[in-house]
């Protein structure tokens, strides 16, 4: 049987634990290990990096640090020894030589240069980042040069945020909610939601017993609070809020101070704030 012709030009392949596939793909590799890079120029001029994967045109085409992840075209071009950083999406991390920082989404911290354990999560997230350290920014573009600082969402295209199991708090008065705040949460408020609290006052108020929880009582409770909450919408972002401060505070009081509450009570109060 005739031996199978030669492939010509012959392909791409593996070098040392390195993979590689695309023009100048690992070209300089050297002594580097267990780099994975597929596209036009992909980790081209590194020499002893190890680590490293690269998915796209450009992909940590000048870098040399170690254990670097770009996925998608011009990702991580840049970056030169920066090491363990993270970039899904084009040209995100784009000009950044800093080290642990994780970008997701279309240009995803691009312009970021020498800051490092940064996080950004959405299209241009991070956008506006340089050498700032230890920010998140989920759907909003980030401030130049600033640290340590977490931006989730935009103004300019978010007006309400509905977090389960978060208690509105004051920084001038934690335990206490603004008059206004109160007033308008009064107006606005579901009747189930009013149910609810009026039956966990009552539950507050009865004497100790003694016995095994009773899971009816606590499934019906649980039903009461969550279709109430359900009902919250179009309210500003304190008043959503706002919405669990009353039966939150009066629960945590009532673990705390009140030696009356029974163990069936203190279950079913549980099941409704983390359940």
């Amino acid at each position: 049987m005739p031996a199978a012709p030669d492939v010509s030009p012959p392909p791409d392949g593996v070098y040392g634990g390195s993979t590689a596939e695309g023009y100048n793909a690992l070209f300089s590799l050297t002594n580097g290990a267990f780099n994975t890079a597929i596209g036009w120029e992909s980790i081209a001029t590194a020499t002893t990096a190890s680590f490293n994967t690269g998915v796209g045109a450009g992909t940590l085409a000048l870098n040399n640090g170690d254990e670097n992840t770009a996925s998608g075209a011009g990702a991580l071009l840049l970056n030169t020894t920066g090491a363990a950083n993270t970039a899904n999406g084009a040209l995100s991390l784009l000009f950044s030589n800093g080290s642990d920082n994780s970008a997701f989404g279309d240009r995803a911290l691009q312009n970021n240069t020498t800051g490092s354990f940064n996080i950004a999560v959405g299209s241009q997230a991070g956008f506006n980042l340089t050498t700032g350290d230890d920010n998140i920014d989920i759907g909003n573009e980030g401030v130049a040069g600033e640290g340590h600082t977490i931006r989730i969402g935009d103004l300019a295209n978010q007006a309400l945020v509905f977090l389960a199991g978060i208690v509105p708090m004051n920084p001038q008065a934690p335990d206490r909610l603004g008059r206004q705040d109160h007033q308008d949460l009064q107006e606005r408020r579901d009747p189930r939601e009013q149910l609810a609290q009026r039956e966990l006052q009552d539950r507050q108020a009865q004497p100790a017993q003694q016995g095994q929880p009773d899971p009816q009582d606590r499934q019906d409770l649980q039903g009461a609070w969550r279709q109430s909450c359900s009902t919250i919408t179009a309210a500003p972002l304190s008043l959503a809020l706002a919405a669990l401060y009353p039966l939150a505070k009066r629960h945590l009081l009532s673990e705390q101070q009140s030696a009356r509450i029974t163990t069936r009570h203190s279950w079913s109060m549980r099941t409704v704030f983390t359940g």
